[in-house]
């Protein structure tokens, strides 16, 4: 049940995100904006009472590893205009901003752009260094995100952009509307694993002795599973159900278009 509302509960959230990518790419320029001005941010953080990381963006690649032995954060960037010439783009690079905010539980980075785009493009392209004990929350709707070795829960929802997870050790939650998943996850004693994506295919490698309930349904495409062993198994065409181990956690995948690959190692 935990995975019926987690996927619910996203899923209302992409169409909120996929606004910004209509208007984004509604410029009267067919070839779109060509010219840019940038400018490099930088935040040296002190996030010794925080538990979580939130980052809220629209346009841009996400980049977040995980550091050992730390109670700092290191965010780091480039702030982004396009527009149809270079003194549009630097007249406006101003109206793109970077909030961050330290307070209670939570570090909050957010990006800040005008509701309109009038024939430009905002980006914020974020590079993280934080706390592996981080739980860490993304929102973003157009872009590549990366996030590594966080010993903790992750949530991503992303409109369109590649996903790639790897050495996470927590439950990771991931909605994609267009994109590929690739997640290397060590699932916690009842944690979950829930990806959903409309138009991509899903690569999840975990370890042999994971324990979880475990389901994969397709509508167009294919499922197929290595080194590892199902009780209880059953299959379709489009779906997949197994128990692994002693059944604690939950693993859930689920894709419109495209194949569903799930390895042991």
């Amino acid at each position: 049940m935990r995975t019926i509302h987690f996927r619910r509960a996203w899923l209302s959230v992409i169409p909120l995100l996929v606004v910004p990518t209509l208007w984004l790419a509604g410029c009267d320029d067919v070839s779109g904006p060509t010219e840019v001005a940038e400018q490099p941010f930088s935040f040296d953080l002190d996030v010794v009472d925080q538990l979580r990381l939130i980052l809220e963006n629209i346009n841009g690649t996400i980049t977040i590893s995980g550091a050992l032995g730390t109670d700092s954060a290191f965010i780091d960037g480039v702030r982004q205009v396009w527009a149809p010439s270079r003194e549009d783009a630097e007249a406006h690079l101003s109206e793109v901003q970077v909030d961050v905010e330290v307070g209670g539980d939570a570090v909050v980075v957010r990006t800040t752009q005008p509701t309109q785009a009038d024939n430009r493009v905002y980006a914020v392209n974020y590079e993280l260094v934080i706390p592996a004990r981080l739980e860490v929350s993304i929102v973003n709707a157009n872009g590549v995100i990366t996030v590594e070795s966080i010993d903790n829960t992750v949530s991503i929802v992303n409109a369109n952009g590649d996903i790639t997870l790897d050495e996470i050790s927590g439950s990771a939650l991931v909605v994609v509307a267009n994109g590929d998943v690739d997640s290397e996850v060590t699932l916690p004693l009842d944690g979950m694993i829930d990806h959903v994506v409309a138009n991509g295919s899903i690569q999840l490698s975990i370890p042999t002795n994971t324990s979880a309930q475990f389901s994969a349904e397709v509508g167009n495409g294919t499922i197929s599973t290595s080194n590892l062993v199902f009780e209880n198994e059953t299959s379709t065409d489009s779906t997949f159900t197994g128990t692994l181990g002693d059944g604690h956690g939950d693993i859930a995948l689920v894709v419109g278009n495209g194949n569903i690959t799930v390895v042991g190692f």
